[in-house]
């Protein structure tokens, strides 16, 4: 048996060292730092600091800021390449990142809709996912959308058709790998001003040099203006139609011939 004496301070969390070392090392946290800026000239944790600390949080564990002061900043102390805040200090920070939602209301209905489009963060995502060899400007990338209903108890969440109040944001993948998001309310069906999203979401990933082949979505997709966007932007798409008796017809009216059997997913 071997014992060594060390006076270096034991954590629980002393994985965390490889995941910030890596942090640092691929350029992460200077582009954070580059991209949004300075926080201020009295700020002593910059944009970097702030993304490591919440990093940290979520690694260790935690569920929330205050789990910053109440349980970790004692075992954190130690980690090399973090500098503990407080979370009053980590809430500001993503404070600081926010920008104001959109009102939209709808021309029949009349109901407000809520969007919160954040560029500058946006914008980061895709440069993070460059920077890092995940995203390369030689591949012509399948890119999915979709809407997805997340439950919260926040004090402007809005009832969904889930029937539980919540967001309602609209993400953008390739290979698994989040590449857009904009925020909507839960009362805000994925159908509403989509070609507008999808809109910015083919401008915002053109003028940060990503390609997309080909574009998937399901039935909340289908509709003319949306059709439009995306077949301005791409080779093909994949879009679920919505069945309806008109759909039916016009189905029953193609003859059996110009059918082609395929197996999809073993189907």
């Amino acid at each position: 048996m071997h014992i060594t004496k060390s006076a270096e301070q034991i954590t629980p969390f002393g994985g965390l060292n490889f995941c910030l070392d890596h942090y640092h090392q691929s350029g992460l946290a200077g582009l954070i730092d580059r991209h949004l800026g300075p926080r201020g000239a009295n700020a002593a944790f910059g944009y970097s600091d702030i993304v490591a600390n919440q990093l940290a949080v979520l690694l260790s564990g935690g569920d929330c800021a205050e789990d910053l002061g109440e349980h970790l900043s004692g075992p954190l102390a130690g980690i090399k390449g973090l500098s503990v805040c407080s979370p009053d200090t980590l809430l500001r920070g993503i404070k600081e990142l926010s920008c104001a939602s959109r009102k939209l209301r709808h021309p029949s209905s009349g109901v407000a809709h809520t969007f919160n489009i954040n560029a500058p963060l946006n914008d980061l995502l895709l440069k993070a996912l460059r920077m890092t060899g995940q995203l390369s400007r030689d591949t012509a990338y399948t890119l999915d959308y979709d809407n997805q209903v997340i439950a919260t108890a926040k004090w402007d969440a809005a009832r969904s058709y889930k029937s539980c109040y919540g967001y309602q944001p609209g993400v953008a993948s390739i290979e698994g790998l989040p590449v857009y998001v904009e925020g909507r309310n839960g009362n805000s069906q994925a159908s509403f001003e989509q070609a507008a999203t999808l809109r910015r979401m083919f401008e915002r990933l053109a003028a940060n040099d990503v390609t997309i082949g080909s574009f998937r979505a399901d039935a909340a997709s289908y509709g003319r203006e949306v059709l439009e966007v995306v077949q301005a932007y791409t080779e093909r798409f994949y879009i679920r139609v919505r069945r309806s008796a008109a759909m039916e017809a016009r189905i029953g009216e193609i003859p059996e011939a110009q059918w082609r059997r395929v197996v999809l997913a073993g189907q």
